[in-house]
C-alpha cells in the first residue's frame, strides 16, 4: 500500500483483468511448471536473454496482490470480532448511515462498517470511554454518562451532542440533541438511569392490591415515582406506577406527596432535553425532602429499552369516539380485554375484544395485527389485575412497539363514568355456561358458605407478593398460572375429600372464574368462586 501510485495502478489494472488471464496462479505447482515448459518461449532463453527482469516484476506483483489480500482478510477477521467499533457519519442536525439520512433515533447494526466523513466512535466499556476522532472523552471532562450504557458528549466541531445507548448486543441507538437544548447536569441532584429503574420496577411490582387510583402511588413500593409532564401526556402513556403531579401544578399537587420526607421520590419527565423533572426535584428538595432522584432519560428511553406504558380512561375515551373511529388518517387501535369470558360477557369497554391471557399465546396470537407499530390498548379487573400486564409483556416480546396498559382496569373505567357495553349494563339475560352449573356468588352468599362451618375450605389464587400482604386462615394458596398450565399437577394441594366446598378467590374475580372449570373437571362437584373483589389485611381479616 506504500508503493507508488503507478505500481498501485498497475496492480489495480492487474486485478481488473479477465478470469480466464490469471485463473492460472490458483493452479497447483506441477501445473505451473509445466505451463512454463509449454511456453511459447523457453525458460532458459528468457533467463539468458534477461528476461528475468519481467519475472521479477511479476512476483513483485503476486507478493503485492498476496498482501492486499492477507490485509482485506484481517481487516474483515478485526471488524467481524470486534463489538466495539462503530462508524458513524454525523451531521449538525441528521446522522448518516451508509449515506443514507436519518433523523432523531435510530438504530445501526454493532457491525456494520460504512464510510463517514467526521469520524469514528470507539467505545470501550471496560473504561467507559469513547473516543470520536481520536478524542478520547471520559466521564467528568467532556462527557456524561447516565449509566454504564449511555454516553452523552459535546462535539465542538459540530455544535451537537450525541448520545449513544448500547441496545441488546446486535444495535446501538444513536441520540442527535441540539446542545442548546439539552439539560445540563446539575450537581446539587442525584440520578437514575434506565437500567437502574428497570431493576427497582420488577415483574411482580407490576399490580397493586392496595392501590385504587391514579392519584395514589402503590403503598408497597418504597419509593415514589412522579411524572413532571403534563397533565395529557401523563394520560396518554407513563411509566406503570407513577403519579402526575405537572411541573406547572406542582404547588397545587404537592399533597399528593408522601408525608415521609426520607421517602425516596424519583421524577422523570419527556428526555434528556426536558427540564421539568429537574424543576420539580428541586422544589421537593425546597419542601424539605431529603431522598430525591431524577431520571433524566424519561420515556424515551424507557420505549427504548422495550417496556410498555401505562394509560388512564381520559386517554382511551378519545379512542373510541366516533370522530376517531372514522378518521381514515388515523390507524385503528386493537383493544383487548384480558379477564375471562364471563367477565366480558357482563361488562367490557366498548370496542373490546376479549383474549383472555390464559389462552393468549395459543389461541389469539395468530390474530395479532402485521403492523408492530399499531397501538394496543390491554386491560384487566383493575391496579391488582396482573392478566393485562401478562399479555403485554408477550406483545412487547413478539416486537410491538406501541403498548399500552389501562392498569386502572374497568374499575376506573366505570368510576369515571365511562359505558360498559354487555349483559350487566343491558339488563338482558342469556346462559353463556350452556346449561352447567353457574358458580358464581356474591359476597354476601361467599361469606355465608364459608362462617356455616363443615368441609369448607378457601383456595386463594393469587400471586405470591399478593398473598404476602395476607390470606384468609385455613386458606389454600395455588397461583392460578399454576392452575392454568395443568391442572393434574396441582391435585395433590387440594382436599382429598372431593365433596369438600371450595370457596376460589382472587383479587376481583377475573383470575377465579378463568380456573373453577379446571378445579371442577379434577372432580370438586361443590366448587365456587367469588365474582367480587375482596381485600384483605395481614391478619386474615376480610372485606369486599
Amino acid at each position: 500500500l506504500n508503493q507508488p501510485q503507478h505500481q498501485l495502478r498497475h496492480l489495480k489494472k492487474k486485478l481488473n483483468q479477465p478470469q480466464h488471464q490469471h485463473r492460472h496462479l490458483n493452479q497447483p505447482q506441477h501445473q505451473l511448471r509445466l505451463r512454463r515448459k509449454k511456453s511459447n518461449v523457453q525458460w532458459n532463453d528468457v533467463v539468458k536473454n534477461g528476461g528475468n527482469k519481467q519475472m521479477k516484476k511479476n512476483k513483485k506483483v503476486l507478493r503485492i496482490l498476496a498482501l492486499v489480500l492477507a490485509l482485506m482478510f484481517t481487516m474483515s477477521a478485526a471488524f467481524a470480532s470486534s463489538d466495539s467499533v462503530y462508524n458513524i457519519k454525523f451531521g449538525q442536525n441528521t446522522t448518516k448511515i451508509n449515506g443514507q439520512v436519518i433523523d432523531g433515533q435510530l438504530y445501526v447494526p454493532i457491525r456494520e462498517v460504512s464510510d463517514f466523513t467526521n469520524g469514528s466512535i470507539y467505545w470501550d466499556n471496560k473504561s467507559k470511554a469513547a473516543n470520536l476522532n481520536g478524542a478520547v472523552f471520559k466521564v467528568g471532562l467532556n462527557a456524561h454518562i447516565f449509566n454504564n450504557k449511555l454516553l452523552v458528549l459535546a462535539d465542538a466541531v459540530l455544535g451537537a451532542f450525541k448520545g449513544i445507548s448500547v441496545v441488546g448486543e446486535n444495535k446501538i441507538t444513536i441520540f442527535n440533541v441540539p446542545k442548546d437544548k439539552i439539560v445540563p447536569i446539575d450537581p446539587s441532584l442525584k440520578y437514575i438511569d434506565t437500567a437502574t429503574l428497570m431493576g427497582m420496577i420488577k415483574p411482580n411490582m407490576a399490580t397493586s392490591a392496595a392501590r385504587t387510583k391514579y392519584e395514589q402511588a402503590p403503598p408497597e413500593w418504597d419509593f415514589v415515582l412522579i411524572d413532571s409532564r403534563p397533565a395529557g401526556r401523563y394520560n396518554e402513556a407513563h411509566i406503570n406506577g407513577a403519579i402526575n403531579i405537572p411541573d406547572a401544578n406542582f404547588d397545587k399537587l404537592k399533597n399528593l406527596l408522601p408525608a415521609d420526607k426520607n421517602k425516596m421520590l424519583i421524577f422523570y419527565c419527556g428526555g434528556l432535553e426536558c427540564p421539568l423533572s429537574g424543576d420539580s426535584a428541586r422544589k421537593a428538595k425546597a419542601l424539605g425532602y431529603t431522598n430525591v432522584h431524577v431520571y433524566q432519560e424519561g420515556t424515551p428511553f424507557w420505549a427504548e429499552f422495550g417496556n410498555y406504558f401505562a394509560t388512564t380512561p381520559a386517554y382511551v375515551s378519545t379512542l373510541i369516539t366516533q370522530a376517531r373511529v372514522e378518521d381514515l388518517a388515523a390507524k385503528p387501535v386493537l383493544l383487548i380485554d384480558t379477564r375471562p369470558y364471563t367477565s366480558y360477557f357482563a361488562s367490557h369497554i366498548p370496542t373490546a375484544v376479549q383474549m383472555d391471557d390464559t389462552y393468549f399465546t395459543k389461541k389469539y396470537m395468530q390474530f395479532l395485527p402485521k403492523d408492530k407499530d399499531v397501538e394496543i390498548v390491554v386491560y384487566c379487573g383493575g391496579f391488582f389485575c396482573g392478566k393485562s400486564h401478562a399479555v403485554a409483556r408477550i406483545l412487547v416480546r413478539e416486537g410491538y412497539t406501541n403498548i399500552k396498559v389501562l392498569n386502572g382496569g374497568t374499575p376506573a373505567w366505570e368510576e369515571a363514568g365511562l359505558p360498559m357495553f354487555g349483559t350487566k349494563s343491558s339488563g338482558s339475560t342469556f346462559d353463556i355456561t350452556g346449561g352447567k352449573v353457574d358458580r358464581k356468588i356474591s359476597p354476601t352468599e361467599f361469606k355465608q358458605k364459608l362462617e356455616a362451618g363443615g368441609k369448607v375450605v378457601v383456595v386463594d389464587v393469587r400471586n405470591d407478593s399478593e398473598v404476602a400482604s395476607g390470606m384468609i386462615k385455613g386458606a389454600i394458596h395455588i397461583p392460578s398460572g399454576q392452575i392454568n398450565a395443568d391442572p393434574k399437577a396441582i391435585a395433590h394441594l387440594l382436599p382429598a375429600d372431593k365433596k369438600t366446598t371450595l370457596l376460589v378467590h382472587c383479587a376481583a374475580g377475573a383470575r377465579s372464574a378463568g380456573v373453577i372449570d379446571k378445579i371442577v373437571e379434577l372432580g370438586y362437584e361443590n366448587a365456587f368462586y367469588l365474582n367480587s373483589a375482596i381485600r384483605i389485611d395481614p391478619n386474615g381479616n376480610y372485606s369486599f
